[in-house]
């Protein structure tokens, strides 16, 4: 197996930012590829400036079209609503799909017309199996739903 020093992810220069700035890219390469010194002998947590030339392009252009991607999610989000407006009713539930698919943000129980006020809290839970208290809201369809559950929710429909 090569050294991640050896590989294109190091040689590139692309990632030199991630690499020295982000602990769970460094653990992730650290698993796949072994322990390494950074060839450019960059310290931890160095800021864009330390970086070699390439490197701050490279990460310059990946802000840039973060910042791109990020308003076209914006303009996105304008016309679903734009759209919603002029679509029957009938079929505004395909809007809906639409908006979360694009923007999966968008399903809470504030805005869906089945969804009610808090009524307490349950146990949920986590990723790690770890259990948290969560908010518990009045549902219309399901009787009792959580942020999560109506996240991602087939049933929701806009108010």
């Amino acid at each position: 197996m090569p050294s991640f020093i050896e590989t294109p992810i190091c040689i590139s220069r692309a990632n030199c930012f991630h690499c020295r700035n982000n602990e769970q890219f460094r653990n992730q390469m650290k698993s796949q590829y072994g322990d390494w010194e950074c060839p450019e002998k960059i310290p931890i947590n160095a800021p864009i400036e330390q970086l070699p030339p390439k490197a701050q392009e490279a990460y310059r252009a990946m802000m840039e079209m973060q910042e791109k991607r990020n308003k076209q999610i914006e303009e996105v989000k304008v016309a679903i609503n734009e759209l919603e407006m002029v679509v029957p009713p009938h079929v505004r539930h395909l809007v809906d799909k639409i908006r979360s698919f694009v923007v999966p943000d968008t399903k809470t129980t504030d805005k869906c017309k089945d969804g009610g006020p808090k009524i307490g809290e349950v146990d949920q839970e986590c990723c790690g199996g770890k259990i948290n208290k969560v908010d518990a809201f009045k549902c219309a369809k399901h009787t009792v739903t959580t942020a999560r559950k109506c996240m991602g929710c087939e049933d929701f429909t806009s108010k």
